[in-house]
């Protein structure tokens, strides 16, 4: 295992009084997790994926959004010693609009195991988009590597509704994800109209 991944490791795994001892601190896993978004080129990687050319989607300019996340069954977020809720997964999400539609384009991916991956694409009219909104969601979660203790963990997320059907997109909130779902929503409600 590289040193990096052991670091990681050390950060979601370690318990006890010196058990941040050689482990990665926050800010350079957040570092870390942009640097491995910038490699996947995301937008890029989603055009294609999706069939799309940049001509079809230059409504406004694609959106990129990124948090951490979980895979069911996989892993959950994970609160360190300082109390940052960060998780092994990461979540990064395109968001393209066209002149009648959105494409969503996500990929996550796991960064303590390169075998571990999930993409999905999603694809709606604007008319079917019934809300846009900036969530902090709450949950209990058990964590450690005993998952012996309970912390309450918040995430952001841009949520879609669709016909009731809600689409949630973990985000790290770099203070401009509310001018961009702003922009999401004037979107929409110029195509509603």
């Amino acid at each position: 295992m590289a040193s990096i991944e052991k670091k990681i490791d050390k950060m979601f795994m370690a318990q006890g009084c010196l058990a941040s001892l050689g482990a990665m601190k926050p800010e350079a896993y957040n570092s870390y997790c942009q640097s491995k978004i910038d490699e996947l080129d995301i937008i890029n990687k989603g055009m294609k994926k999706l069939g799309l050319e940049p001509e079809e989607v230059s409504e406004i300019p694609p959106l990129l959004i990124w948090g951490y996340g979980s895979i069911k069954g996989i892993t959950n977020y994970y609160t360190n010693a300082l109390g940052s809720t960060l998780s092994p997964i990461v979540s990064a999400t395109a968001i393209y609009f066209s002149e009648s539609r959105i494409y969503i384009y996500s990929h996550l991916f796991d960064t303590t195991n390169p075998n571990v991956s999930k993409v999905i694409t999603e694809e709606f009219s604007y008319k079917d988009v019934t809300s846009v909104s900036v969530d902090i969601e709450t949950d209990q979660m058990l964590v450690g590597k005993k998952q012996n203790k309970k912390v309450t963990v918040k995430a952001v997320c841009v949520t879609l509704k669709v016909y009731g059907e809600r689409f949630s997109f973990a985000c790290f909130d770099d203070g401009s994800i509310e001018q961009k779902v702003k922009g999401m929503k004037n979107k929409i409600k110029e195509h509603k109209d």
